[in-house]
Order: C-alpha cells, then structure tokens, then sequence
C-alpha cells in the first residue's frame, strides 16, 4: 500500500451557546474534502475514497493509505476489515493490514460490518455474509420484490424490503428472530440505515401528490417506540447513524437546502454543524457521516466541503 504524510491532526476547542449540548470540540483532520471523499470511520481512522482514481482509502495516524490495486467504495469498518462496493457494483471486503480487496458477490454493497458478520444486499435481497467465514446467511423476512440489510451490530441488523406497496423498516432482534416492522401506523413507510446495541435510525415517510416526504426517525425495537427528530423550520431529512445516544444525518428545508444533523435522541436536541465551525474559519455547513468510539468517548465523523476540511467532533 502507498502512503503519503500528512500533516497532524489539529484539536481545537470552540464555545457554543448554553442552550447546546457543552463540550462539543472540533478536530480538524488531514486532507480536503476537493481530493477525497470521506464515506465512513472506525475509532480513529476515516475511510473513503479519492475523487480522481476512486481509490479506496484510509486514513490512520495522520497518513492516507490506499486500499489495494482496486477501485471502489467503502461503505464501512471495523477492526481489521472494511466492507462496500467495487467500481462495477460488486459487494467487497478488504483487509485492512494487506490491503487484499475480496469480492462477495455478483452484485450488490456490502454496507456494514460488526465483529461477527457482514450485512448488505446481493442481487437486489438483504443477506448476512458471517465472519470469519464469509458464508452467506439470509435473515428471516417478508415476501418481497427487494429487500436490504442496512447496518448490523453482533448481533442484530437493520434494514428493510418492499412488497410493491413501498419500502419498510425492519430490525432484527438477532440473526436468527424474525423482523420487527418499524414502520408507524401514520406513515406510509419507513426504512432503517442504521442500529446500535439499543436503538435504530432512518426515514419514515409519506406520499404527497406522489412525491415522498422523508421524517428523520429514530426508535427502540418497535414501532410503537418511534421518535420524529424533524426540528421547527425544516421540511424533510433522514437519520443515518446512532451511537450511545448521539444520532446524525440530513435535514433539507423548503426550498431543498441541505443541512447536516446532530441530535441526542430528540427533535429538540438538533444541532447544526454549521454553529460548529472551528475558531478562525467562516461559518460554513458541515456534514456528519460517522459516529464512532474513541477511548470510551463518541465522537461524530464529518466535513465542511467549502471550508475543504475534514473534522471530527467530540461529543462526549
């Protein structure tokens, strides 16, 4: 693997109104946001790929590795691992000490990895590949046209399928057990992009003249447990990731803008990157597209693409 020096990380800690969550610091990362994309994180190292050559890579200690000799995505990572798509649309693994990239199928994305298994989609249906193996598992589901597995933790999984009538949520209690729909009886229907050990996150949705309408969502195993984290004076967003309480993802308001989200469980909780920009930069907005452990703290992966910076932020 190539590896080209960077500076090192940067902390720098900045001070937000009272109304906030206190203690938020910003870290600004190596590399730019106009060179590479960043796509996901594991502890302390973030993994994308670059915009020229779509280059898998990581970065770790303050250098950018590339990721074998192959092209593609990274969807996400673990210890030792990291999992998403070739350049032509094939689930892959790759090891993270040799770089080796190890196909998974035909088609589809391998979108998340635990230390036990691998979930994503394989010619259009939700499967498990279990590790260390890489053997292909199907969770028990609902007929349907499509389906996905989203996000995956030890034990359980999230994600969802489409019977004709629309996606659905689902979230599987463990590998074993059969789907919980999570979609409320208000909505047309849901889908789950991410999971914890306690709790789910993504979209619930309606249709309006044919048109979607996207409520960012969060719940807890059921359904009934659904929490709306769409804040006053914002018109549709998603939810991508959740983590010891934090959850992040994308709000857009009326006339389409797009603004990163922070929450802590709640609507009210909402937090604009924006209001987290590091001292001596103008006010930009961010985007967050990680939550990750660091040390017994969360922290919440992102960037300010106009500012070309990558961040991460400090939750706790």
């Amino acid at each position: 693997m190539s590896a080209v020096p960077l500076t090192l990380a940067v902390a720098l800690t900045i001070a937000y109104p009272s109304s906030w969550t206190s203690g938020i610091r910003t870290e600004i990362l190596p590399g730019s946001p106009r060179s590479s994309v960043m796509e996901t994180a594991y502890g302390s190292w973030w993994f994308g790929f670059t915009i020229t050559t779509n280059q898998p890579l990581v970065s770790r200690d303050g250098h950018i590795q590339t990721l074998g000799a192959g092209q593609g995505d990274v969807a996400d990572s673990t210890y030792g691992m990291c999992v998403g798509s070739t350049l032509d649309a094939k689930p892959c693994a790759w090891n993270l000490k040799s770089g080796k990239q190890v196909v998974l199928g035909a088609s589809g994305i391998a979108r998340s990895i635990s230390p036990t298994a691998v979930g994503g989609t394989l010619n259009g249906q939700g499967v498990i590949w279990t590790l260390p193996s890489l053997s292909t598992m199907t969770l028990p589901k609902p007929a349907a046209i499509s389906s996905a597995v989203s996000s995956v933790t030890e034990t359980s999984a999230g994600g969802a399928f489409d019977s004709g009538s629309g996606w659905q949520g689902l979230f599987w209690p463990t590998f074993a057990s059969e789907a919980t729909r999570l979609t409320p009886t208000q909505f047309t229907g849901s889908y789950v992009y991410g999971l914890d050990a306690k709790q789910q996150v993504g979209r619930v949705f309606t249709l309006n003249s044919g048109r979607t309408v996207n409520r960012p969502a969060l719940w807890s195993g059921t359904a009934q447990s659904f929490v709306d984290l769409l804040p006053p004076g914002y018109a549709t967003g998603i939810a991508t990731k959740t983590l010891n309480g934090w959850q992040i993802g994308i709000l857009n308001t009326a006339d389409s803008k797009s603004v990163g989200a922070i929450w802590r469980g709640t609507s009210a909780s909402f937090i604009n990157p924006r209001d987290l920009v590091p001292s001596g930069y103008s006010l930009s907005d961010g985007y967050p597209v990680a939550l990750t452990s660091i040390k017994g703290h969360t922290v919440a992966y992102g960037y300010y693409p106009d500012l070309a910076l990558f961040v991460r932020w400090w939750l706790d």
